[in-house]
């Protein structure tokens, strides 16, 4: 999924006024202590896929082998023209898949 511009044509977040915190993009960091609390390289890795304005949107991050929906991963689209990796099998969609994103 792609997400881009709202109503207005401009990016979204890109406003100045003061924001608030569910301006931001949800990294899946929960506050204070419980079980939604995130380990710090989780955290880390969340807030560095948190990006505003048009992007991609593969999904949601996967942590020592739990997928954790809160923490969405984007891409985004001016970062698409750079080099990749697409590793796989014969017949896995390698091709289609960039393809599809270009």
């Amino acid at each position: 999924m792609v997400s881009g511009s709202d109503s207005t044509g401009q990016d979204a977040g890109s406003g100045t006024g003061g924001g608030s915190d569910t301006d931001a993009p949800d990294t899946g960091v929960a506050s204070g202590g419980g079980a939604g609390v995130l380990p710090q390289p989780a955290q880390e890795t969340a807030a560095g896929y948190a990006v505003f304005g048009a992007a991609l949107d593969p999904g949601a991050l996967l942590w020592d082998g739990v997928c954790l929906p809160h923490a969405q991963i984007r891409i985004p689209l001016a970062m698409l023209n750079r080099h990749g990796l697409v590793p796989g099998d014969t017949g896995t969609g390698k091709t289609k898949t960039i393809q599809l994103i270009a």
